[in-house]
């Protein structure tokens, strides 16, 4: 959910057009996904206006009056809406990359990976797990009894999911 959270903050909606963003639906808005906001304040979307794009609330270049006033979400969406200003230079809706605090319309996929992944020190043993001419279902099994998370049945026993659970040198002991 974290990461989700992280890329979500990177994706920046520039409406220049308007024709293209759901006004409900796109992440357009100062305050974000504006459904999400109404849902909050319990506030219902009606089935015909639920499609509706950015520039159906616009009129002759400027936004239409606010439809209920009185509810203060519809209020604080109408505020936001004063923020918005289309950019110069743009003619058309484009979802924008944050990087680095400059916005790019280009989206690589190493700098989500690098935006979301947790980068920790190498270990001594990653070497002699994880070269070039290894089997890498070997490997995989190498790589997850080094970090003591293979699934055996005295691990299954030390976590109580497995019951009645002996040793093989204890049961030999018993028998004998």
């Amino acid at each position: 959910m974290k990461n989700g959270e992280t890329i979500k903050s990177k994706i920046v909606y520039s409406i220049a057009a308007r024709e293209n963003a759901f006004f409900w639906w796109d992440p357009w808005h100062p305050m974000g996904l504006l459904r999400d906001n109404a849902n909050a304040a319990g506030l219902r979307i009606s089935a015909s206006k639920r499609l509706l794009t950015v520039s159906s609330y616009i009129v002759n270049d400027s936004w239409i009056a606010c439809p209920n006033p009185k509810i203060q979400v519809m209020k604080e969406i109408w505020d936001g809406l004063q923020q918005i200003n289309r950019p110069s230079g743009i003619r058309e809706d484009m979802v924008l990359w944050r990087r680095n605090q400059i916005l790019t319309p280009s989206f690589i996929a190493n700098q989500v990976w690098n935006t979301v992944r947790v980068c920790k020190p190498k270990v001594e043993w990653s070497q002699s797990v994880w070269y070039s001419c290894n089997i890498p279902r070997h490997a995989f099994m190498v790589w997850r009894g080094s970090l003591n998370a293979l699934t055996t049945a005295d691990q299954l026993a030390i976590k109580r999911i497995m019951k009645n659970y002996c040793l093989p040198h204890v049961l030999l002991m018993l028998v004998s």
